[in-house]
């Protein structure tokens, strides 16, 4: 698991940036691995409002830690501006993320 509180800019390969706040604002942080439990990174369990998905990146956003729940899937260079639009908004708790080449 690898968490970092605080970015600018878009994400790379392999990164996922997650929002506080609806359109990329607020309190954020770069996800480059698993974290099958949100409650494990300070101020992070259920307030993401807006997610930033990095090339040849994939992220899978789940409602329950040990990504069990409800989820949602994102492709490469996705950006939700407003998790209320999938159902998710201030309720995920776990994320998968894996990179890819390209064909």
């Amino acid at each position: 698991m690898s968490v970092q509180q605080g970015v600018s800019g878009e994400p790379a390969r392999g990164e996922v940036f997650l929002y506080k706040d609806a359109n990329f604002s607020g309190n954020s942080w770069k996800v480059t691995g698993n974290v099958f439990d949100f409650r494990s990174v300070s101020g992070l369990n259920d307030v993401v409002s807006s997610v930033k998905v990095g090339p040849n990146t994939k992220a899978f956003i789940f409602k329950d830690d040990r990504f069990n729940g409800d989820f949602i899937r994102l492709e490469q260079n996705t950006q939700v501006t407003d998790l209320t639009t999938r159902n998710l908004n201030d309720a995920i708790s776990s994320i998968i993320v894996a990179t890819f080449d390209s064909a």
